[in-house]
């Protein structure tokens, strides 16, 4: 589990960075394109929040 904390930061990361190009295309009217990104975004904050727990969980266990 030494790897978890670097794939959680990738997935804040990636999801921070899709987040702001989402806000970025709303500002530019591109509606269609802001709504996949906003979506891609909500997933990785999701699935950073689920490894944060399981790390969590994982932790408190040993």
């Amino acid at each position: 589990m030494r790897f978890q904390p670097a794939m959680i930061a990738v997935n804040v990361i990636f999801a921070l960075l899709t987040g702001f190009w989402a806000i970025q295309n709303v500002v530019r009217g591109e509606y269609a394109m802001a709504a996949l990104l906003g979506i891609i975004c909500l997933i990785n904050a999701f699935i950073s929040v689920r490894r944060y727990q399981i790390a969590r969980l994982y932790d408190e266990e040993q």
